[in-house]
């Protein structure tokens, strides 16, 4: 059975732990790539990067045939001069959108019809220099709210939050590190949103953010746009656009009221082998955007197809040196 395509204000957010696929799912994943991508593969020295990516390539192309009658081994991606990837066929009208991040052993995979399509997460790493990448990546306002707090915890998790949002938009828009991160400003008050230095030649009222938070530690952000995807004249923008947000602290960390938190589980995970759950609440959304986000385990995109999909019966991987 075919799910519809997520719509203008819809997407479907699949998820999985590449550690946790077996050895027929991992077979699949093989089976479905091309020789470019095999080859791509292999470059990766360690083996957990090789199933990362394996991972990654079998969740988006099964995530996206669940939506048509194409099988998973079908697709061809290209990707522009950025690295933004994009289905460059089997040809679709309109033409589908999709988003990838990973993080340590989590792969996600966001998937939309209409607009602009950016996903991070980031894991917590006790060992990075958050005040300092802070410091040289963030509005002052920013990087104050990260001092004003006392719990070493609470900045990994701010900082994860911040840094999320601003790569899910960088890569929404598809240019990357062009656009610099102290160029977007996050506000958590009154509701989370984002507003831009003129340099962005962009306009906040035609995107949307989500921001949630895994029992892992890691955070995950969204950010899709409605309406035109084209630059904005610098005229255009408004005189009074904002150069800094007023941020709360300790907003991020305020719980939201239980219908809120949890986003819908996958419809069907009968059949799964036994995996870990994704943990997932919501930590802020924007207000003014009525997104709706359905979340989706990316193991059963893997199983939505038949076994004899299947050829190869062991998949290459190459030890850690």
């Amino acid at each position: 059975m075919k799910r519809d395509i997520p719509s203008i204000g819809e997407v479907d957010l699949w998820w999985l732990y590449a550690s946790d696929l077996n050895e027929v799912e991992r077979a699949r994943c093989w089976a479905w790539m091309t020789p470019e991508e095999h080859t791509q593969q292999q470059r990766f020295l360690r083996s957990e990067d090789q199933r990362m990516y394996l991972a990654t390539r079998g969740l988006v192309r099964s995530a996206l045939s669940t939506y048509a009658d194409i099988q998973p081994k079908e697709w061809r991606f290209t990707t522009d001069t950025h690295g933004r990837p994009w289905i460059s066929g089997p040809r679709l009208q309109p033409t589908w959108i999709f988003n990838v991040s990973h993080s340590r052993d989590l792969v996600v995979c966001a998937i939309t019809s209409h607009g602009d399509l950016g996903v991070d997460v980031e894991g917590i790493d006790a060992r990075r220099d958050i005040l300092g990448i802070a410091k040289r990546f963030f509005v002052p306002e920013e990087y104050t709210a990260l001092l004003g707090l006392s719990e070493r915890n609470q900045q990994e998790q701010l900082f994860s939050a911040f840094w999320t949002l601003k790569e899910a938009y960088m890569k929404a828009r598809g240019m990357g590190f062009a656009i610099e991160p102290q160029w977007l400003h996050i506000s958590m008050q009154p509701a989370l949103s984002m507003s831009f230095d003129r340099k962005v030649s962009d306009h906040p009222n035609r995107w949307a953010f989500s921001l949630g938070q895994l029992h892992t530690g890691h955070s995950l952000a969204l950010a899709v746009s409605w309406g035109s995807t084209a630059p904005i004249p610098p005229e255009q923008i408004p005189a009074n656009a904002p150069n800094a947000p007023d941020i709360e602290p300790t907003s991020l960390f305020a719980p939201l009221p239980d219908a809120e938190r949890a986003l819908p589980a996958s419809r069907d995970q009968r059949a799964l082998p036994a995996s870990r759950d994704l943990g997932y609440h919501l930590v802020a959304h924007s207000a003014a955007r009525g997104l709706q986000v359905r979340l989706l385990h990316g193991r059963e995109a893997l199983h939505a197809r038949p076994s004899a999909d299947t050829t190869p019966a062991k998949t290459p991987v190459t030890p850690s040196p």
